[in-house]
C-alpha cells in the first residue's frame, strides 16, 4: 500500500523499472520449452517482416517485440510459446 504522499507515479515508476530490467536478461528460454499444443491462431508474419493479426497490421511495437521473442520454429511450422501452451502461426 502507498504511504501517505506518494503518488500513483512511484507505483508506475516501479514497474517500468522492473520491466526495463527483466528485458535486460535477454530472452526467453523458449527453446527449452515444451508446452502442450493449442490450436492455431489468426496471426501471419508477411516477409517484409510486418505481423498480422486477424489480417489487420499489429501496430503496437511492444507487442511485436513480445511475439518475436517467443516465437519457436519446429520442423516447417512456427510457434508462439508461453507455460500455458504452444498456438501455431503462419509466416509467409
Amino acid at each position: 500500500m502507498a504511504k501517505e504522499g506518494q503518488t500513483a507515479t512511484a507505483g508506475l515508476d516501479g514497474i517500468a523499472g522492473a520491466i526495463k530490467n527483466a528485458s535486460s536478461k535477454g530472452p526467453p528460454p523458449v527453446h527449452l520449452w515444451n508446452p502442450a499444443y493449442c490450436g492455431e491462431i489468426d496471426m501471419r508474419i508477411a516477409a517484409d517482416g510486418t505481423w498480422f493479426y486477424q489480417k489487420t497490421p499489429v501496430g503496437r511495437p511492444a507487442l511485436v517485440k513480445l511475439f518475436a521473442s517467443i516465437i519457436k520454429r519446429e520442423g516447417d511450422h512456427y510457434f508462439l510459446v508461453h507455460t500455458g501452451g504452444k498456438v501455431r502461426n503462419h509466416c509467409r
